[in-house]
């Protein structure tokens, strides 16, 4: 009896000892109040750096671990050089990234995994969620970025400068319209009716894409040249050099100082872009903010939609973040909510992707909590949003983008060295020639 009191006594101590040896060296440390983690963030906008801090802030009260943000914000060109050099070379990138949608693309190669997959916070939301905002972002299946936009397409008009010629621009239906609007506006003002970029295809893109066409055929071929393309870019070439109400952007995007400057002078009447860009036009552009009026962009065929869906401004994670479950949390629960949803519209002036932040932007609208011109928005981006058409984003569309960024526009709109049927058949060729030589190449392979 005595010998088992006595061994009873050993194991106890050594159980006790055991105990303490193995909470004080705890191999997975559980997360406290206390912990912080930190995060690297990239992207191209003090706007989206702020947006992105009021919503870390907002998790932080009432998650833990205690997000601390690092943030870097470079031009977009700079961002991408370096995102792409640091992931390449396996060190230094960030955990978490912003790209605008047509810079994205070559990161999204699943054999590589550059980026995390998003498939475990989109999936379980595809029902609640505008589906171009994460399908534009896949690859085999797999999402990788969300997007901050719905991306409808409209045009923002100066009222001020249509004012001036007795035109309401809200009653302006057709491009026809719309270009005996223009010829009037320079006649009588001497104001260009529109400024077009030429090194992007914002206002090219918008206008193919709402009138039904596109870079692809339905099978994902490549068709330049098809009819609505060519009649389209006639119509912006003639815009420019026949009629010369339009002008070329100075410096062939929107996203310039000289850009802003031109558009803050008063003497562009408007712009075609996606609703996001409003952001901007607030943010650098005041002088054209006090005189915003937002409408549907003009119809050029009988068959066009209501509005287009091009571009985007997406986030996503990059396969060198160490915590990739946490940021996936950190995006599902402040962006995919219904009323996180709505701060896209109040913080960024964008449109948000959640489709029931749309009723609670309605009621709010009709319960007077908006501007009149903000009410007039919100109506009329739920009446076009719906009506769009659904683009498949293969890797030919990418070929087809660079073709159209990088010579077509350039030589038709800026140069004036080919003709748009000319540029757009060559490119056709090229695109269609190099498209086959590589499959050919794959299929001996």
């Amino acid at each position: 009896m005595k010998r088992i009191v006595k061994y009873s006594i050993v194991l106890i101590i050594c159980i006790m000892a055991a105990f303490t040896f193995f909470r004080s060296y705890e191999i997975v440390p559980k997360y406290v109040e206390n912990d912080l983690v930190q995060i690297d963030y990239w992207t191209f906008d003090e706007m989206y750096k702020k947006f992105m801090a009021t919503n870390i802030a907002n998790w932080n009260a009432q998650n833990t671990p205690t997000i601390e943000l690092n943030t870097s914000v470079y031009s977009l060109d700079e961002l991408d050089y370096k995102l792409w050099t640091s992931l390449q070379s396996g060190i230094n990138a960030p955990d978490v990234v912003d790209l605008e949608h047509s810079k994205l693309s070559r990161y999204m190669e699943p054999k590589i995994n550059y980026l995390v997959p998003l498939n475990s916070i989109i999936d379980p939301k595809k029902d609640m969620i505008s589906d171009l905002s994460y399908s534009r972002y896949q690859r085999k299946g797999l999402y990788y970025a969300i997007d901050y936009y719905d991306n409808n397409a409209v045009i923002f008009y100066n009222k001020a400068a249509f004012e001036e010629i007795s035109i309401d621009p809200g009653k302006i239906e057709t491009f026809e319209q719309y270009i005996d609007a223009g010829k009037k506006l320079k006649a009588e003002t001497g104001k260009y009716l529109l400024v077009i970029d030429y090194t992007d295809d914002l206002t090219y893109e918008i206008l193919i894409t709402k009138e039904d066409s596109g870079y692809l055929d339905i099978d994902g071929n490549i068709h330049l040249n098809c009819e609505k393309n060519i009649k389209v870019l006639e119509i912006l070439h003639s815009l420019i050099h026949t009629d010369g109400i339009a002008i070329p952007a100075p410096t062939g995007d929107y996203f310039s100082y000289e850009f802003y400057s031109l558009i803050n002078s008063g003497e562009v009447a408007s712009i075609i872009a996606p609703y996001w860009y409003k952001g901007y036009i607030k943010e650098y552009m005041p002088e054209f903010y006090k005189e915003l009026y937002t409408s549907s962009v003009p119809s050029i065929f009988n068959d066009s939609r209501s509005t287009a869906k091009v571009s985007g401004v997406a986030t996503a994670i990059t396969n060198q973040c160490e915590k990739p479950i946490l940021l996936k949390n950190i995006l599902r629960d402040t962006r995919l909510q219904k009323s996180l949803g709505t701060n896209i519209f109040y913080n960024l002036s964008g449109d948000p992707i959640v489709n029931e932040s749309w009723n609670d932007l309605l009621y709010k609208a009709e319960d007077n909590k908006f501007s009149a011109s903000e009410v007039q928005e919100i109506k009329l981006l739920s009446s076009i949003r719906l009506d769009y058409k659904n683009i498949e984003y293969p890797e030919n569309y990418t070929h087809a983008i660079r073709e159209i960024n990088n010579n077509i526009l350039f030589q038709v709109l800026k140069e004036n060295t080919k003709s748009p049927k000319e540029a757009l058949d060559e490119a056709q060729t090229l695109l269609f020639e190099s498209n086959y030589t590589l499959e050919n190449k794959i299929m001996e392979e």
